[in-house]
């Protein structure tokens, strides 16, 4: 009887905790995006949207709880290579789920008339002004939606990266069009 409430807690707890939480991650971006600012040709901002982080915390979440039942249901039979796989493989998922939550979280180009002010997960936040860029290279993708970014070189050596699937990508892309001399722009 005992065990059996267990395992009926155990199951309550793995369905239940994840929806939490997942819930709990989605008041939050809301919350963060009903506070962003009305974007205009001259002020806006360039972000990823809040449901990467999303996908994020579920793949996080799903993993440590793969590992975690792992851990507890093999009860040390599986073979150490077994185990060094298994953990590793699923490292790399909680990583990189992590990371689309950390970069939706942190990374933003903000633009304010003709300055553009960068701030990224790792790396230390710059600011730079139309006029200082040295190169734009527009790559399109051939797959089904035919998804894009933008390669911006700045006279500095830094270089930023802009997706489509980002909030505020075609403002971004229009004014680069109209600030930046066409001789410095390839693929538009």
């Amino acid at each position: 009887m005992e065990e059996a409430l267990k395992s009926i807690l155990r199951i309550v707890s793995a369905v239940l905790v994840p929806t939490c939480v997942m819930g709990a991650f989605a008041v939050l971006i809301s919350i963060r995006n009903k506070k962003t600012e009305k974007m205009t040709d001259d002020n806006f901002t360039v972000q990823l949207p809040g449901m990467v982080a999303v996908i994020g915390a579920i793949s996080t979440l799903m993993c440590a709880i793969l590992i975690i039942g792992f851990t507890v249901s093999s009860g040390g039979k599986p073979s150490v290579y077994v185990y060094v796989v298994f953990y590793a493989v699923f490292a790399l998922f909680i990583w990189g789920g992590l990371h689309l939550v950390l970069k939706t979280a942190f990374f933003r180009v903000r633009v304010n008339g003709d300055q553009l002010a960068v701030s990224d997960v790792l790396k230390r936040s710059y600011t730079f002004t139309f006029g200082e860029i040295i190169s734009v290279k527009r790559q399109v993708k051939k797959n089904r939606v035919k998804s894009e970014r933008l390669v911006i070189r700045i006279s500095n050596g830094k270089k930023l990266i802009v997706e489509s699937a980002e909030i505020g990508y075609k403002i971004l892309a229009n004014r680069i069009q109209l600030e930046v001399d066409s001789e410095l722009l390839t693929g538009f």
